[in-house]
C-alpha cells in the first residue's frame, strides 16, 4: 500500500502539470459509472480498479502502470481469497467518495489537495485492512 500511495501521488502531479484533460474527462466517467453504481446498492470494484489505472495510464510512465498491474494482480487474489471469503463486504468502502474529491481537487489544479484526498483514501485502506487483521488472526 506504501507503494501505491507514493506511485499515485506521482500520478496526480503528473497528470496536472501535464494538463492531461482526457485522463480527467476519463476519470470523471469513470466516476460517474460507480456513483450510479453505489446508487443501486452494488459495490463498484471494477470502477474503483478503473479510476486507479487510469491514474497510472494518465501519467505517461510505463514503468507506473506495470507495477501497478503486478500490484493489483497480487490484490485481487487476496480480495477473493481473503476479502470475500471472511465476508468484508466493507472493506475499502469509505474511501469511495475519494475518488469524486481527488479528480475534483486535480481539475482546478490543486495538486495539494488531491494528495491530501488520496492519503486519506490509503489510510482508510490500512484502518480497514487493522480491522480484517485482528477479524482474521485474533
Amino acid at each position: 500500500m506504501d507503494l501505491r500511495e507514493m506511485m499515485e501521488q506521482y500520478a496526480i502531479e503528473q497528470i496536472v502539470s501535464q494538463g492531461q484533460r482526457a485522463c480527467l474527462e476519463q476519470l470523471e466517467a469513470i466516476i460517474a459509472e460507480y456513483d450510479r453504481k453505489r446508487e443501486q446498492g452494488e459495490i463498484p470494484r471494477q470502477e474503483d480498479y478503473l479510476f486507479h489505472k487510469t491514474l497510472y495510464e494518465g501519467a505517461n510512465n510505463r514503468l507506473l502502470l506495470k507495477l501497478f498491474q503486478s500490484i493489483e494482480d497480487l490484490e485481487n487474489l487476496w480480495s477473493v481469497q481473503v476479502i470475500d471469503a471472511v465476508d468484508a463486504p466493507v472493506f475499502g468502502r469509505d474511501t469511495e467518495p475519494l475518488h469524486r474529491q481527488i479528480l475534483e481537487a486535480m481539475k482546478i489544479g490543486d495538486v495539494k489537495s488531491a494528495k491530501r484526498f488520496m492519503r486519506k483514501h490509503f489510510e482508510i485502506l490500512r484502518a480497514d485492512l487493522d480491522r480484517l487483521d485482528e477479524k482474521l488472526f485474533k
